[in-house]
């Protein structure tokens, strides 16, 4: 009975981690790649080295984890973790697959502001995508210093933008990145997310 528990514990955990890294792998296709949306990690510089060499990002993606993969094995041993593995291994792939079987020569519309909020806001709830967004008011904070900074500490460029409810906020929101654009784009998010069958949570 123990082990049985055990087996399908380890599968609801493999089954989140497939999950979560095929639609991963989709925001990256579909709206990093082709946009050339480079924000950091593996898949931001196969972006970057894709234009300085002949190799697509995907191609370019799968060398640079499999390479760090080996690097994991050689310094760390068979003690590397298996769930690392099996994810990068799986994104790799994924993202190779997509590539072949479904090619895209250029961005998926032509407005790259909405690709930048689907890149990273798009969010997946309770089997389906939400997109989440809210009207908010940006002002000059007041004076402000990071901690962890020497004294004179840098004045860092900050923006500070005022909800209609932080609480509201706080207890909805269901990802840790955000994007800020200029205006009211609402409209236009509202009209793709209905063409592509997403909801959208306004807070």
């Amino acid at each position: 009975m123990k082990n049985k528990q055990t087996i399908l514990a380890q599968a609801k955990i493999y089954g989140i981690l497939t999950l979560a890294t095929l639609i991963m792998d989709f925001g990256i296709y579909v709206f990093k790649f082709p946009n050339n949306y480079s924000f950091g990690g593996v898949s931001g510089i196969a972006i970057v080295l894709s234009a300085l060499i002949p190799l697509s990002a995907s191609t370019i993606n799968f060398i640079i984890n499999m390479a760090l993969l080996a690097l994991g094995f050689l310094f760390l041993g068979r003690d590397f973790g298996i769930k690392t593995v099996y994810v990068s291994v799986l994104s790799s792939v994924g993202l190779s697959l997509l590539e072949k079987s479904f090619p895209m020569s250029r961005p998926l519309t032509n407005e790259p502001v909405l690709e930048l909020i689907f890149a990273i806001a798009l969010t997946y709830m309770n089997g389906k995508y939400v997109m989440q967004m809210v009207l908010g008011v940006g002002q000059t904070p007041p004076k402000w210093e990071e901690c962890g900074w020497d004294q004179p500490a840098p004045q860092l460029s900050a923006l500070e933008i005022i909800l209609p409810s932080v609480e509201r906020f706080a207890d909805n929101v269901a990802c840790q990145h955000y994007i800020i654009t200029y205006g009211d784009n609402r409209r236009k998010i509202r009209n793709l997310c209905a063409i592509l069958g997403i909801e959208v949570f306004e807070m």
